[in-house]
C-alpha cells in the first residue's frame, strides 16, 4: 500500500504527519491486498481566521483500478484525518463486498 500524506500549511506537520500515518494504517490494514495506493490530504481552509475550516480528503486506488474519495470537514484536524479514514474504511468495505457480491454472481434460486 502506497501512502502519500499531503499537510500544506500545517502547524506541527511532523506530529499530524505521524498522527495521519497511524491512523490511515489502522483503518485500513484489513484491506492491504485490495489497496494500490492511498493519499491523505488536509488543508485548513480559511488559514489563521479560525472556524470549521480543516478539511480532510482521502482517495484511495484499488487493485481492481476502482478510486474512492471521501471528505471530512471540521474544526480540530485530528479528528477530522479520524473520521475521514473511518469513512474511508467505511467505504472500502462496501466496495470489496459489491465487488465480491459481482464475482460471485446472483444466489442460487431455491428448489
Amino acid at each position: 500500500m502506497n501512502l502519500t500524506i499531503q499537510l500544506p500549511h500545517a502547524a506541527d506537520a511532523t506530529t499530524a504527519r505521524d498522527h495521519a500515518d497511524r491512523v490511515v494504517r489502522f483503518a485500513l490494514t484489513r484491506f492491504t491486498g485490495a489497496i494500490s495506493a492511498v493519499r491523505l490530504r488536509l488543508v485548513d481552509e480559511n488559514g489563521p481566521r479560525g472556524g470549521v475550516d480543516q478539511r480532510c480528503r482521502v482517495q484511495v486506488v484499488l487493485r481492481t483500478g476502482d478510486v474512492l474519495s471521501v471528505e471530512a470537514v471540521g474544526s480540530d484536524a485530528f479528528a477530522v484525518i479520524h473520521q475521514g479514514c473511518a469513512r474511508m474504511a467505511h467505504s472500502v468495505a462496501r466496495r470489496l463486498s459489491r465487488l465480491s457480491a459481482r464475482r460471485l454472481g446472483p444466489p442460487p434460486s431455491g428448489t
